[in-house]
């Protein structure tokens, strides 16, 4: 009987049993068995994986890459998934509030967590705990054998993807010139300085301390060294480094928040925001009676909305978490690059500011029509700026051809508007008299406009604008009243003195009517005329013809309007005139149209609270039942723009939904966030994550196995762009809609730090004490293959540092890390990502043998240096 063939890694025999091959492996088939024959530790690792499916050995490598890879892309999906529910009860945790009692003895609530200490310990925890898992659990399940490279390759493969592929992606998005600065300077330059030092330390642990050994002093340093970043980051963020004591207690102040007791989450958010909405409410009620005031009214709601919502509930983690929500088929808020919606054009912002600090006051039409026998006639004042004060406007009557005492009586007197009211009437009397007569004129004068003084209450709380308030006449100060003569037979006149339409309506259609008789052609004029309505914002200004053929009796007039963002009803004029030789115009030869808007104040109100409400649940990243979280990991969630309205479903979204329908199911198992303070639902993700990291890890391997690759090139390409991909995504989607550069790239440098201190130090914690007592086979040392890890530290450490120096001279020359000029911020993109290939390349010709590098010794089989 011939043994096999030690070239051949399986070898399969039907009917024979090999024995005394210690490395065989025999599987038993129905009809006969299959021994496997392993030439070396490589292969025999390779082929005895637990996660391993029954003969996927004698398929062909080439289908076995392929199925691995699939299970590893569904597996980061999985994870993907559980990592939201992860991050949310972070953001319950780290939202916590605890009471306490100021020096002048009133009560308040602040912030349990601080935000530094939050987004460098549960935060990072949460994005980079695939990783750090990973580490762990590759050094817990090697313990007794060689050290795992897969690990921590991966820990400095994902931090190299993120620091240079992530951040050149960033830089470039930012649309041109645009740029994003750091919010916080300090904080970034502390976290980015000890992202360099903790590489630097790593290397000095591995090459030049104790090389291919950690000892139980490295270990403890390595991770006690978190607790001391964390704390000088917290000291930076506190402003402890500053002398002045000042800036220290106006700091520690501007973190007090006042909370209601006993209100929940939301509803107090809600009613917050709903309070910071009644003036941008009003402003819709009333209107800006200007132009650009009209256009930019509906733009000052949403950024009113939109803004006030991102300041109570975003931080920098939000808009990489609201990416993710989105590639996950959850309710999301989508909103378009920063600027494009809430920025107002410099003529509507110098429009909008001028109202804040003037008054104008004017007739709102030059012209005022009245038939004599309406008794009176109501000559409409508008007010532009200044809504929240009291002003005055003096007014008085002057004769033209028509004479006061015969033909009108004489006006004069104030008229006061108060806070609020932007259109007031001043009536003049009309005399009736019998005598046929040709129509007749007189003037209304405006004059001293005026401040008036405010309550002592609206005083102590306003802000008067540098330079004062300033209330002046506008150019229509004098209008001109025609009393129309009503003693001559009319035969020309309107069907009725009141239309009303829907500010929907293309047009508003008025109806001409002709009686007592129909003999021959006559015609009319007619034109519009402003009342609370304005031509070119509430409908066009037309005049022109009406005629009537013979035998006709009725004609139509058509104004267009134009669907402005006003909430509430206005009105113009139609009048009749200049009638042709032998027709005349009877009583009824203005029209009031009025324009109806769709919905009243109530039904506006609500309105905008749905679109609230729609806004706040997509801000509120977690749910507070089990209902809930199985609702919504089985149907797709809409995203919500930054209008509160429900964005519709795109294929893209359907088929991320069904992708990861079972992973949601699965998730949706996990206690709601609410329960327990976020903990519960904490410890669970963190053991849901651990599992799912497992698998990747023995994938991974396998995946390797298959197409040659080993373990430390395998975790800095294929598995760091895994873990790192949705993070690519989100930080892009991040850089275009958060006003900063904080979520897209200000927490890289920080989570890159945890990575290496909290995700080596505790495994080499834990497996440095278990050597230390457990270590018969290595001596009491904890050894692991150095050589190809230091080089990839140091090269990665090289090009951090290249990294950084760009951002910083970007934030000179341009004014912010991220865009800038076309030419510049392509040439930073370019540069990162070359940087990134050239780490991939260098790593694994080192890792292959083609370069030399460290601690290039002898090591046993337990990788420990002889």
């Amino acid at each position: 009987m011939g043994y096999p063939d030690p070239n051949n890694e399986y070898v399969v025999y039907p009917d024979r049993d090999f024995k005394g091959f210690g490395e065989n492996r025999t599987v038993t088939m129905e009809r006969g068995f299959i021994v496997e024959y392993f030439g070396n530790l490589l292969t025999k690792k390779c082929a005895r994986s637990w996660a391993l499916v029954p003969i996927m050995n004698l398929i062909n490598p080439e289908v076995q890459a392929v199925i691995y890879a699939t299970g590893l892309l569904y597996a980061f999906l999985g994870i993907a998934v559980i990592s939201d529910v992860f991050m949310a009860a972070i953001e319950v945790i780290t939202s916590k509030e605890k009471e306490v009692v100021m020096a002048s003895g009133q009560k308040v609530k602040i912030q349990f967590w601080n935000p530094t200490v939050a987004n460098l310990t549960l935060m990072a925890l949460g994005s980079s705990a695939p990783e750090i898992l990973l580490a762990l659990l590759e050094t817990v399940q090697s313990l007794d054998e060689p050290a795992g490279e897969l690990g921590p390759s991966t820990i400095v493969g994902s931090a190299a993807f993120n620091l240079f592929v992530i951040t050149a992606v960033c830089v470039y998005s930012i649309n041109t010139p645009d740029v994003k600065t750091v919010s916080a300077p300090g904080v970034f330059a502390m976290t980015s300085t000890w992202s360099i030092l903790a590489y630097v330390w790593l290397l000095i642990v591995l090459e030049v301390w104790t090389p291919g050994v950690v000892s139980i002093a490295e270990a403890w340093l390595t991770f006690g060294m978190f607790f001391v970043f964390v704390g000088l980051a917290y000291s930076q963020d506190r402003n402890w480094f500053r002398v002045d004591k000042r800036v220290q207690r106006q700091n520690r102040d501007s973190k007090i928040l006042m909370v209601e007791e006993g209100e929940g989450q939301h509803e107090k958010r809600r009613s917050q925001v709903l309070t910071k909405m009644n003036s941008n409410l009003e402003k819709m009620k009333h209107g800006l009676m200007s132009k650009s005031g009209m256009k930019a009214i509906s733009k000052i709601l949403k950024k009113g909305l939109f803004n006030h919502i991102e300041e109570e509930q975003t931080s920098a983690i939000f808009w990489k978490n609201n990416a993710k929500r989105r590639l996950l088929g959850k309710t999301y808020m989508r909103r378009r690059t920063v600027g494009s919606i809430t920025k107002l054009t410099p003529e509507e912002e110098a429009q909008i500011k001028l109202e804040q600090t003037t008054a104008v006051l004017q007739f709102s039409s030059e012209e005022f029509r009245v038939v004599e026998n309406e008794g009176s006639v109501r000559c409409a004042v508008s007010r532009i700026g200044i809504n929240h004060r009291a002003v005055a406007v003096d007014f008085k009557t002057q004769d033209g051809s028509g004479r006061a005492g015969k033909e009108y009586q004489a006006a004069e007197g104030t008229l006061v508007f108060s806070p609020g009211e932007e259109i007031k009437f001043i009536e003049v009397l009309v005399v009736d008299d019998d005598e046929p007569e040709p129509d007749h004129t007189f003037s209304v004068l405006l004059s001293n406009p005026r401040l008036l003084e405010a309550s002592k209450e609206v005083e102590e709380e306003e802000e008067v604008p540098e330079g004062g308030y300033i209330v002046k006449l506008g150019e229509r100060a004098l209008c001109i009243v025609i009393i129309i003569d009503d003693d001559d037979p009319g035969s020309i006149a309107f069907s009725e003195k009141i239309v009303t339409v829907s500010e929907r309506k293309q047009f508003a259609t008025v109806k001409v009517v002709r009686s007592a008789g129909a003999k021959g052609s006559v015609s009319c004029k007619y034109k519009t005329s402003n009342g609370s309505a304005m031509a070119g914002v509430d409908y066009k200004n037309t005049e022109g013809l009406v005629t009537f053929e013979a035998g006709q009796i009725s004609q139509k007039i058509k104004i267009p309007l134009i669907d402005s963002d006003k909430v509430y009803d206005r009105v113009f004029n139609v009048s009749l005139f200049d009638p042709s030789e032998f027709a005349r115009l009877e009583k009824a030869n203005i029209v009031l149209v009025k324009i109806v808007d769709d919905g009243s104040e109530s039904e506006f109100r609500n309105k905008i609270e749905k679109k609230l409400d729609r806004q706040l649940k997509a801000f509120m990243h977690h749910t507070s039942t089990w209902r809930e979280q199985f609702k919504s990991a089985i149907v797709p969630a809409k995203g919500v723009d930054e209008n509160g309205d429900e964005v519709e479903f795109e294929s893209l979204d359907y088929v991320l939904h069904f992708l990861t329908i079972f992973w949601k199911v699965t998730a949706a198992f996990v206690p709601p966030p609410e329960y327990n303070g976020g903990w519960s639902a904490f410890f669970c993700c963190l053991i849901y994550i651990g599992m799912l990291t497992a698998v990747v890890g023995e994938l991974a391997s396998l995946f390797g196995c298959a197409i040659g690759l080993k373990d430390a090139v395998t975790a800095i390409t294929f598995v760091a762009l895994g873990t790192s991909l949705p993070d690519t995504f989100a930080s892009r989607t991040a850089a275009l809609e958060a006003p900063d550069a904080d979520a897209a790239v200000g927490n890289i440098a920080g989570s890159n730090t945890v990575n290496v201190l909290l995700g080596l130090g505790l495994p080499w914690v834990f497996a440095s004490m278990y050597y230390h007592y457990n270590g018969d086979q290595t001596g009491g040392r904890y050894c692991i293959p150095s050589g190809s890890l230091s080089y990839s530290v140091l090269i990665y450490s090289i090009f951090a540092v290249a990294c950084l120096i760009s951002l910083a001279l970007n934030r000179k020359i341009n004014g912010g890390e991220l865009g800038g000029p076309k030419l510049s911020k392509s040439f930073i993109a370019t540069f990162l990502v070359t940087l990134w290939l050239l780490y991939v390349i260098l790593s694994s010709l080192k890792e292959y043998g083609h370069i030399k590098f460290g601690s290039e010794r002898d090591v046993d089989a337990m990788g420990c240096p002889l």
